[in-house]
């Protein structure tokens, strides 16, 4: 016999605590006292709300301002999934700005209206093992990004696997002491990107079926030139989607 909408919403209900610690009313306190309105905002010191397995959709964006310290956890990048699939509010799937000493680790970020993970004005964030896709294929409607550092510092993106971004997999833009190293990036337009960044280290990667594989310039007219990049021991193989993004891809 299927289950009544009464019985599906305490299901739902009783799985919160279960896999929380918290009630529903306990966690919209608690967001309710963090100040936000229409999107979800981030305001807590350590965030794991997401180790458990699972998969977690959500309509508007998640957002992080002026935060320091904060470590973002899940159960693996094949066991945490957060999903952004039919966004109602926000480009970004997640979006942090102004912080200091944020890390990422394990669990997948998919299918955001825009950038999957756009983080800016920030000192110090660490991308492991992190997964950022779009579960539709390869599609020029895609988000720009997967991984989006841009104006910050201290950066590390590693054992990461980005996948059928519309612009770039791994993009670094207009920032300082960035290390990329051991991810698997395929199915872009560019692959891996550094644009107007100083003293990166770009190594251990493999890229595969992407438009272009590798990336390193400066445009005019932005905050910075970049200088001092390596780019070393890579994979770089297959440059096979050109057919879906060549109107797309101006390089």
């Amino acid at each position: 016999m299927a289950k009544t909408s009464a019985e599906f919403e305490k299901e739902f209900m009783d799985s919160i605590k279960d896999q929380t610690g918290k009630t529903l009313p306990d966690w919209l306190t608690m967001l309710k006292k963090s100040g936000f309105s229409k999107q979800m905002a981030v305001s807590y010191t350590h965030l794991d709300v997401y180790k458990r397995q699972g998969y977690y959709w959500f309509t508007k964006s998640l957002l992080m301002d002026s935060k320091s310290n904060m470590v973002i956890t899940g159960a693996g990048m094949e066991n945490t999934i957060l999903s952004f699939k039919g966004q109602l509010e926000g480009a970004e799937g997640i979006k942090i700005s102004n912080c200091k000493n944020i890390q990422i680790i394990g669990l997948t970020v998919e299918d955001s209206k825009g950038d999957n993970i756009k983080v800016t004005d920030t000192d110090g964030i660490l991308f492991s093992k992190v997964k950022t896709y779009w579960t539709g294929g390869a599609k020029e409607s895609n988000g720009a990004y997967g991984l989006y550092p841009v104006l910050c510092n201290r950066v590390v993106i590693e054992d990461c696997v980005a996948a059928r971004a519309s612009d770039a997999g791994v993009y670094v833009g207009q920032s300082d002491s960035v290390i990329i190293r051991r991810n698997v990036v395929f199915e872009n337009v560019a692959g891996i990107e550094s644009e107007n960044s100083n003293f990166v280290e770009i190594y251990d990667n493999h890229t595969y079926d992407n438009t272009g594989g590798i990336l390193v310039f400066d445009l005019p007219g932005l905050t910075q030139y970049g200088h001092h990049t390596r780019v070393f021991n890579n994979k770089a193989v297959s440059y096979t989607h050109l057919s879906c993004y060549l109107r797309y891809y101006l390089i």
